[in-house]
Formats: C-alpha cells, sequence, structure tokens
C-alpha cells in the first residue's frame, strides 16, 4: 500500500478520534453540568451576547460559550428539578431537492399537562458517518463505506417533552455547528435556551460528521439557515426577532448572514 495511502488514513483515523470522541463524551456526559451551563448561558445573555434586546436580527459567534460548556458540575436530578420542561421536534427542510435534519428545541405551552409528566430525559438518536468524515478531510481520496460509522442515542439535560404543544410569539435562535460538528454538538445550550423562553434551531450542515444527507452544490450553510429561518416562522409563529449564535465555522456562519 502507497505510503501516501497510510498516512491518510491514519489522518482520518486521528481525525475521527479529536472530531468524535471529545464530543460524545462531552455528550453524554454533560448533563451533569446542567447547572454550570445555566450561569453560563446567563452571563453571556447579560452580556449581550445571546439576550440581548432584539430590535434586529443579531449575529454573533459563541466559542466562549463552547468553551466553557465543557465544566463538571452537580448531578443530573437536581439539573432536571431546576430547569423549565421544554418541548423537542425534527421539522426537515427541503434545499437543492435535499431534506435536510432540523433539530427544534421550544417553550411548551402552558395549558400542555403531558409537559409535566414527561420522562426525565430524551433520547435523541444520532449516527456518525466514517466514511463522510474520510470524504471531507481527504478531498475524496480515500474511500469508506457511508454506512460505517457507530449509532448512539444523546441523552437530553433537561426535562423535554418530545412533540409538545408550543406556544407561539416566542423569539428565536438558530445554531450554526462547526467543521465536523453536528446540530447536537451545543444541544445542552439549546435546551438551555428553550427553557428560558425561546424556540432554538439547528440544522446539519454540508460538513457535519452525522450521518443526516448527502451534500450537493445547492445545501450551503447559508441555503440551510436561511431555510431553517422560514421554518421557524411557518410552523412556530415566531416573533420577527431572530438570533443566530455559532461554533467554530459555525461563528464564520454567523457573522456573514444578512442582518
Amino acid at each position: 500500500m502507497p505510503i501516501s495511502r497510510i498516512f491518510i488514513g491514519l489522518l482520518v483515523v486521528s481525525a475521527f478520534a479529536d472530531a468524535f470522541l471529545p464530543t460524545h463524551s462531552f455528550l453524554e456526559t454533560s448533563y451533569r453540568g446542567h447547572q454550570s451551563r445555566h450561569k453560563l448561558t446567563t452571563r453571556a445573555c447579560e452580556a449581550g451576547t445571546v439576550l440581548s434586546s432584539f430590535n434586529r436580527r443579531q449575529l454573533f459567534a459563541t466559542s466562549s460559550l463552547a468553551a466553557g460548556a465543557w465544566g463538571a458540575s452537580p448531578s443530573l436530578g437536581l439539573a432536571m428539578s431546576d430547569a423549565a420542561p421544554i418541548g423537542y421536534k425534527d421539522l426537515p427542510v427541503s434545499v437543492g431537492g435535499v431534506s435536510i435534519p432540523v433539530s427544534i428545541w421550544y417553550p411548551v405551552d402552558e395549558g400542555d399537562r403531558s409537559a409535566t409528566a414527561a420522562p426525565a430525559q430524551a433520547k435523541y438518536p444520532h449516527k456518525i458517518s466514517v466514511g463522510k468524515i474520510a470524504t471531507l478531510l481527504t478531498r475524496g481520496q480515500l474511500s469508506v463505506p457511508s454506512f460505517v460509522g457507530p449509532s448512539t442515542s444523546l441523552k437530553s439535560g433537561i426535562r423535554v417533552v418530545q412533540g409538545a404543544a408550543h406556544s407561539e410569539g416566542r423569539p428565536a435562535v438558530v445554531f450554526a455547528h462547526g467543521y465536523l460538528g453536528s446540530r447536537y454538538d451545543m444541544m445542552h445550550v439549546c435546551e438551555d435556551l428553550a427553557s428560558k423562553g425561546f424556540v432554538v434551531a439547528a440544522p446539519e450542515l454540508p460538513e457535519s460528521l452525522a450521518a443526516g444527507f448527502e451534500p450537493n452544490d445547492d445545501t450551503t450553510r447559508p441555503a440551510i439557515v436561511a431555510a431553517t429561518l422560514n421554518a421557524l416562522r411557518l410552523n412556530y409563529a415566531t416573533s420577527s426577532d431572530v438570533g443566530i449564535f455559532g461554533h467554530s465555522a459555525g461563528g464564520g456562519t454567523s457573522t456573514t448572514m444578512a442582518g
């Protein structure tokens, strides 16, 4: 086997470990840190990063928010009791003839009594595509079957009601993940924002490590974010106040969207 192929293979394995293992360590354990993230989100809000006045669309990046969300903190049980229950739905959007997965977290309607009877945690299905990671990192030089990759269930950090009724007229926020990230990368921040009254949408973007869709020339980051914003307004009757935040490459996406 040529040395170049061996090097490329090692690069993919290394990148997969960097991209997959830390993310999932965070996603599987960070529910224990909900209160720390709650304080972190509150500090960001007070600083005007997220919850500043939405007189116009706010564009911001939250690399500092992402970095701080990795800390350890009190137990899941305490976090669950402190947070208001929220709703969750998958709401695919169509871009360039491709169905793009989008996660929606939102405040539940106060009249929906099922919210108080919801199980302690929801589970989000998540599948990693090793083939997609290999293709992105090697520009197509290394071929791995797209079905190769682990599937897992990610646990919510607070009480989440699948498909609960939603309240209308809420401010909305879009989360843009980074290169080789996924819509679940900052899911606990999204959950926390929803518990504070925001509708939060997180689409899969073209360079996602998830096995969500096969991108084409039309499935660009701006096009997917624009379609997500339209879906929010059509399906959730959100207010005209809309924000966007991102991590890593998602921060760049945030700053390039029209205000």
